[in-house]
């Protein structure tokens, strides 16, 4: 009696042992897919944080320049900036005033030669060889 006892409880424990392995086992495994769960879920936190911070930038930006835009509509209505642009643009004149138009090509091209003609009388040859001449 104590024998089959003995075998009984050896058989219990190989079974109950295989029992808590098992257990073991599918408890290890939703721990490490619990883990790789939350590490997604945070590498995915991560990403949409680092979206929503450059969204507001844009967001900053885009709001700054229509302020820009609303200002330049604003000084647009106003009737100095019309007659601006009327005589810069359109080339219009108040009754009595004459439009005087000053070429800046012209002016440049002037200057810009006479700044040559100036080197190139002061460091012709016959200068530079004059000026040997009474050296030597």
């Amino acid at each position: 009696m104590v024998a089959k006892f003995r075998k009984i409880k050896k058989k219990g424990l190989k079974k109950n042992s295989s029992f808590s392995i098992l257990i073991t086992l599918i408890l290890v495994s939703a721990i490490v897919l619990l883990i790789n769960t939350n590490v997604k879920i945070g590498s995915k936190r991560q990403e949409l944080i680092s979206r929503a911070n450059s969204l507001k930038e844009q967001i900053e930006n885009i709001e700054e320049k229509n302020s820009i835009l609303k200002e330049s509509i604003s000084r647009a209505e106003t009737n100095d900036y019309v007659e601006k642009i009327a005589r810069e643009q359109l080339g219009m004149k108040k009754p009595g005033e004459e439009v005087v138009v000053i070429n800046k090509e012209k002016n440049e091209k002037e200057s810009v030669e006479s700044k040559s003609s100036q080197v190139n009388n002061s460091w012709s040859f016959k200068a530079i060889w004059d000026w040997l001449k009474s050296r030597f």
